[in-house]
């Protein structure tokens, strides 16, 4: 009604069923699925549960839907799993709390993943961490051990791949700066996501030479472009 909400949502399915057909992943296992919320529009409790196969996440707090904000904490987990033959994991772990407007959260959270394999890459180990506070989002990621698929899988294994962005989710444009950075390459630039979106970033390559080797090419120099 206009001042109070109700939901009760479960859904069972067993390995192999639609959910898992429909994103690909057909050794994710059975999947149970328990979310509610209770109470006022103001402040309605709100849990989530959801079981695949050994992955569990997790999600309590409160929602308010009429100023459209949030108090909630989000924490995951998973072992060793390879829910298809090009994708697998070592380990996952994430924790997150978010508090205040969606368009302004105050929010914190860490992810790791180990081990991550999908279409012929691979990184030994992934760090992100994530802060926010009126409007701005700041990450901060690190991929240590990148492997490609191709003639030159280490190409960036000899160190590992960083990427910062800062984004403002109370502004209409939605900008977001970034930079992503290792020995062979750099990119730095900004980013509209929001309207009109747009790109404007710089390219830099210090070292063509192992580059151009992923395409059988031997060219030597440096490079850089403004796109």
């Amino acid at each position: 009604d206009p001042e109070r909400i109700g939901l009760a949502l479960e859904v069972q399915e067993p390995e192999g069923g639609l959910v898992a057909h429909l994103a690909s992943l057909p050794a994710l296992g059975p999947i149970t699925l328990k979310a509610g919320l209770d109470g006022p529009r103001t402040a309605a409790a709100t849990t989530l549960a959801l079981q695949a196969g050994p992955l569990r996440v997790e999600a309590k707090g409160t929602l308010d839907l009429d100023g459209r904000a949030a108090d909630l904490d989000v924490t995951a987990s998973a072992p060793a799993m390879q829910p298809r033959p090009d994708v697998s994991w070592g380990g996952v772990s994430l924790q997150a709390r978010v508090r205040g407007p969606f368009t302004a959260p105050d929010a914190k959270g860490t992810l790791r993943v180990d081990g991550l394999q999908a279409a012929g890459a691979a990184v030994r180990r992934l760090a992100a961490d994530i802060e926010g506070n009126a409007g701005r989002v700041m990450l901060h990621a690190v991929a240590d051990g990148v492997r490609l698929p191709g003639g030159a899988p280490d190409l960036l294994g000899a160190a590992p791949v960083l990427l910062d962005a800062d984004a403002r989710l109370d502004d209409p444009a939605r900008t977001v700066a970034f930079s992503l950075s290792h020995p062979l390459l750099t990119a730095k630039g900004t980013a509209r996501t929001g309207g009109d979106l747009s790109v404007v970033a710089d390219l830099a390559a210090p070292d063509l030479q192992p580059l151009a080797a992923l395409g059988g090419v031997d060219i030597r120099g440096r490079a850089q472009a403004h796109v």
